[in-house]
């Protein structure tokens, strides 16, 4: 069985071309590193300038795919664009109760409604507050 001997090479050794000059310093690796640099440098734009309208072009065509099949399924399902705007996905959207509910109480002095759901305004509170009772503040059928 064969056996390597161990060699330790520093980070000065990596680089040194025969002669003893440093890789990047040696005038033909130089000249030769410049040049493919120089070139690989154009190419590699050149191809990320294509590959850049190759995909701007992608997105355009995806986007129009992807607007006509909405523009389908909103006449397929009779929706306007308001539809979509006022629902959230999943759920129907909500009915309006402000007018739904007609007002069962009214502040005699203000003029201020309450239909008798939800809190209770401030101003029903100081009127009970004040001795007055919700048949009081009722208004008359």
């Amino acid at each position: 069985m064969e056996t390597y001997e161990e060699v330790n090479i520093s980070n000065d050794d990596r680089h040194q071309h025969p002669d003893g000059n440093d890789w990047g310093q040696h005038p033909e690796h130089q000249e030769h590193q410049e040049a493919a640099h120089d070139g690989e440098y154009e190419r590699i734009m050149q191809q990320i300038n294509e590959l850049m309208a190759r995909a701007e072009d992608l997105r355009h065509q995806q986007r129009n795919q992807a607007l006509r099949s909405i523009l389908e399924q909103m006449h397929k399902y009779g929706l306007t664009i308001k539809d979509i705007q006022s629902r959230k996905i999943g759920r129907p959207a909500k009915r309006s109760s402000a007018t739904s509910v007609p007002p069962k109480y009214i502040d005699p002095a203000t003029g201020a409604t309450w239909t008798g759901r939800g809190r209770k305004p401030t101003w029903v509170i100081r009127a009970i507050e004040g001795g007055k009772t919700l048949d009081d503040l009722r208004i008359a059928a």
